[in-house]
């Protein structure tokens, strides 16, 4: 939640296919479920923000709720994330992630939460030992006091790579 009091997600399709149709279900996914819900990034007819690299789009809503109610109505999405860092490399975003407050993640990682962590990237196939080196490197930068639970947890902490926009 930003200073106005908003919540700005980094909205993932499943593919980079038909975006201005993607762009549209949003928009009707959010006035199904009656709640403000903007596209930050795109301009519409003039530059498509899916490219080679699959369609990242910022959105805009009231909360976290609103993030949900939007997403239950929606097909198309992968998923929305609150994007705690991001950066060209992992000592960016690994400073990043040293700045958060407790009360940016303790609803997620604290204790009586249970989570997962899952590697994911758009552009290249990470192997078996490049997740868990990542996964390891997220483990020495965050205050971890939650449960990991692989089954059923209830939030899923994502690290994702864009590495076809020229970083890894």
């Amino acid at each position: 939640t930003d200073a106005a009091g908003e919540m700005r997600a980094l909205c993932q399709f499943v593919s980079h296919a038909w975006a201005d149709f993607r762009l549209q279900e949003l928009a009707g996914a959010a006035e199904a479920a009656g709640v403000d819900f903007a596209v930050e990034s795109a301009a519409g007819a003039a530059a498509s923000p899916c490219g080679a690299s699959g369609c990242l789009v910022w959105v805009r809503t009231a909360s976290d709720a609103a993030a949900h109610a939007v997403a239950a109505r929606a097909v198309l999405p992968k998923r929305l994330l609150d994007v705690w860092a991001s950066g060209p490399d992992w000592d960016a975003v690994a400073a990043q992630l040293r700045l958060l407050p407790a009360s940016r993640t303790d609803a997620y990682i604290g204790e009586g939460a249970t989570f997962k962590v899952k590697v994911d990237a758009i552009g290249k196939k990470r192997s078996g030992a490049e997740i868990a080196a990542e996964i390891a490197a997220l483990g020495e930068t965050l205050e971890w006091r939650g449960t990991a639970r692989m089954v059923d947890p209830q939030h899923v902490i994502v690290i994702l790579h864009d590495t076809t926009a020229g970083a890894g």
